[in-house]
Order: C-alpha cells, then structure tokens, then sequence
C-alpha cells in the first residue's frame, strides 16, 4: 500500500477547521477540570498500570488539557494516568455535543480517501460479508462500506451522531459493544480511530473475539505515539487531548497487546507522514496553523522513508485470529 499524504495547500485549513470544532465544546470539557488545580477532577478520575504490560512504572511526560501523560519504564507504552473511572467515560462521550459526523461532511476529500483505502486493505484480507463499525459516528464510512456491498451496522455513544447515522439507513446500537448481545458474528470490525479511547484493551479484544467469525478480521486506525510528530512536537501534537486519548500505542506495544490476547498481526502501515506540520515547526512556526508552508527543508523525509520506518501520524493494522 502506498504511503497516504495530505497535499500541503489543504493541511492548514483541515487543521483550522477541526479546531473549531474541538472549540466548540471547550466549555464542555473544562467543566471536568478542577480550577485549583488544572487537572481533571480527582472524583472521577482512578490511577492504573500499563494497559500492555501492567506495570506500575510510570514516568511523567507533560499534562495537557487537565490530563496527564505518562509513559511506561517497562515497555514504553504511552498512556493518561489517572484516567476517567468507566462510568464517567461513558457519561462524557454521551452527552458531549462535538459531531465527528459534521467533520466528514465537511472534509469529505480527506475522509473519502482515508476510509477507501482502508477498505482496499480490508478486502486483502477477508471476503465482504457482515461489518460492524465501532465509533461509527454518523455512518459516513458504513455509507461508502454498504456502496462497496459489505451489510454494515454500527456502535455509536454520541446520541447526535446515533440519530445521524440511522437516518443514513444503518443499524446502530447506541450502547458500550460489550453490552450488546449480538445475534451474529461479523467478518470485519472497524475502528476509525476509536482505539485509542479504550481503557482497557485486553478486555476489549476478548470482546472482540466473541463476536468475530472464525475468518473475520478487525480493521484498527490508531495515533502512532512513535511517529515523527509525536517524538518531535511533544504536548503541541494534536494527539495529545488530555481526556480522549487515554492509550498511545507504538508499533511495538500494539503489537504486543494483540498477540498476548491471541490475534495476529497480519499488515501494519503507518499513513499520513505529517511532513508539512514538522516544517512549520522546524521554521519556528505554529506547526498546525503557522503561514509558511512547511516542509521544504525535509525532502529527505519522502513518504517511502516515513513508511520504511513506520513513523506515520497513524497506524493502519489488520488482526486475524
């Protein structure tokens, strides 16, 4: 698969946008955040270990945003701690107003691309049958999934995009995928970057597992905490939220946790090389919304070389059983 890159004339008003989205709730998410302190409130936070190795080993990275990042001496998995106890996630996430579904329509380029490559990879490896999307958002990938003859359903906690994504025609279940008792069994799961939100990633893998068919495979785009712009950017990267993100796999630690829970890694790619935001940066601009397009000093960072050494924004992964 070839590397997927983001045209630099385009990057900056992507960027901007999606700002003014995440601005739009930002009063929504400071009210978890204890003014004393800057962090989210203790009442609705716990401390954990690893994700991956379950060690109690953390080194403080940075805070933002009310969270703090750490990362863990073991293994090097990067991780919030403390984290939002269960119930309070769940809360969050279903009566946060943001709607995934208004950036698709309004970047349809860039998501068109992205999820039409990710079914390119998916069809490598399995036949079209049943898929589930988890974190499907307003369906805008299960829209282009059904036109590629997959019979496609959803999970969704966001009751705006629920409502979106049924008016598109699609099955949506609008509870925890763990809570749902499915009368069948999937040939592929998706998750658009919905992995990353998961606490705990053993247990979601078991679940996982229940509902897969003995052929099936699960589709996963996730941030890549050892990409170029991870390593360089620190806390000004984007994939640092403070709240949302609460696992930061690398290469490495993914592959780890997904073998330990009995799936085979069967294809990982890195996609979206970052080039133009490491420019800016590199030019003491605002790497995300600086005026100089970025990325004429780093030729040498080709896409090849992003995709050789995995150091992509994001992972593509396929897992069999």
């Amino acid at each position: 698969m070839s590397e997927f890159t983001i045209r630099e004339s385009d990057a900056t008003e992507l960027h901007r946008r999606r700002k003014n989205m995440y601005d739009t709730t930002d009063a929504y998410r400071r009210s978890f955040i204890d003014p004393a302190t800057g962090l989210v409130e203790d009442r609705l936070t716990h401390y954990r270990p690893c994700p991956v190795c379950y060690a109690h080993a953390p080194r403080r990275m940075f805070e933002k945003n009310g969270g703090t990042y750490v990362k863990c001496g073991d293994c090097g998995m990067v991780y919030l701690n403390p984290v939002f106890k269960d119930d309070a996630l769940v809360e969050y996430y279903k009566n946060n107003s943001s709607c995934q579904a208004s950036a698709h329509e309004s970047e349809s380029d860039f998501y068109n691309s992205i999820y039409s490559r990710g079914l390119d990879v998916l069809s490598c490896f399995t036949e079209k049958g049943r898929l589930l999307d988890i974190g499907c958002s307003g369906g805008y990938f299960l829209d282009l999934a059904y036109q590629r003859g997959w019979k496609t359903a959803g999970v969704e906690l966001n009751q705006a995009e629920v409502a979106i994504a049924r008016e598109r025609g699609h099955r949506i279940w609008d509870v925890p995928v763990e809570a749902i008792e499915f009368d069948v069994s999937f040939d592929a799961i998706t998750m658009w970057d919905v992995f990353e939100h998961i606490k705990e990633g053993t247990e979601y893998l078991h679940t996982l597992r229940k509902i897969l068919s003995p052929k099936g495979v699960v589709f996963l785009q996730i941030p890549n905490a050892w990409s170029l712009a991870a390593r360089t950017l620190h806390e000004r990267c984007n994939m640092f939220d403070g709240i949302e993100h609460v696992n930061l796999y690398t290469p490495d630690s993914i592959t780890s946790l997904c073998e330990k829970n009995g799936f085979k890694i069967l294809f990982l790619e890195t996609v979206i090389d970052e080039s133009n935001v490491l420019g800016k940066h590199f030019d003491y601009e605002d790497p995300y919304f600086g005026d100089r397009d970025g990325g004429r000093d780093l030729s040498f960072l080709s896409g090849d070389f992003i995709q050789k050494n995995k150091l992509g924004y994001k992972m593509q992964i396929i897992l069999g059983i």
